[in-house]
């Protein structure tokens, strides 16, 4: 009796152990299929590809915990205690990384909704520079003068962001003065001249200028011209340079800041 015990239940343990290669078998041809399916998906979707490793990682992970859930099955091992302690050490780990979490959610936002991609240019939480990387938890920004600012994505997505590449074209406005004593229209058409004559500009919109205030010192001009956005700070700084070189040779003065004292 006992060798037929025996017999049974050395026949139920060749039977698991076919069971748990065939599912493990399954599962992994499974998990391949899926994960090429998955990635084909994000390529065709607007997420952005620095993501992809991460959402690939994280559904990698979750696919084997299934399989494993399958195989503890098996064997007939009561899968409910484990599926218990995974969530009540879920329930305990959000508990005490809320704002790790906060951060995730915010990373999963940024590269789903594409606020931005990497190179751009942008300015959030106070920092301006190019995007150099987009993690799960941080974004962090390359400044002009070559500074690493790291910011947590949570931050990132609760703050105002205002994305400087992300449209085609910009305006570049020139903030300008003059003194009372010029002509106004002189002034206009040398400040026209001066951006129309710029190689970056966008001469399909043609620039515009128009006096702006009657500040207590100076009359304040703007002209206003398009251009390509990688060309804005060129534009700009060539417009800062050639106006004054042309209200020098034009005899236009940029005022310095006074007060007239009447004595009685």
């Amino acid at each position: 009796m006992a060798s037929i015990i025996e017999y049974i239940s050395g026949e139920a343990a060749i039977a698991s152990i076919i069971k748990v290669i065939i599912i493990f078998t399954v599962g992994a041809i499974m998990i391949t299929l899926l994960l090429k399916a998955t990635k084909k998906i994000l390529l065709k979707s607007r997420i952005d590809e620095a993501a992809h490793k991460f959402f690939i990682s994280v559904i990698r992970v979750i696919l084997w915990v299934i399989v494993l859930v399958a195989i503890l099955g098996a064997f007939n091992i009561s899968t409910a205690p484990i599926v218990t302690v995974l969530g009540a050490a879920g329930v305990g780990v959000a508990l005490a990384m809320q704002a790790s979490l906060s951060n995730v959610a915010g990373g999963i936002m940024i590269m789903y909704n594409r606020l931005f991609v990497k190179d751009e240019y942008i300015d959030v939480a106070g920092t301006s520079g190019l995007v150099d990387e987009i993690g799960i938890f941080a974004t962090t920004l390359k400044t002009f003068d070559n500074k690493s600012v790291t910011i947590p994505n949570g931050l990132v997505v609760s703050s105002v962001l205002t994305n400087y590449s992300r449209e085609e074209d910009r305006r570049v406005d020139g903030n300008f003065t003059i003194s009372y004593n010029t002509d106004i229209a002189k002034a206009k058409r040398v400040l026209y001249e001066v951006a129309s004559g710029c190689e970056l500009v966008d001469n399909m919109v043609e620039p515009i200028v128009v006096v702006t205030e009657h500040a207590d010192s100076a009359i304040k001009l703007v002209v206003r011209a398009w251009c390509k956005t990688p060309d804005y700070w060129d534009v700009h700084y060539y417009l800062i340079e050639n106006v004054k070189l042309a209200f020098d040779r034009e005899g236009i003065e940029i005022p310095y800041p006074q007060i007239d004292i009447h004595q009685k």
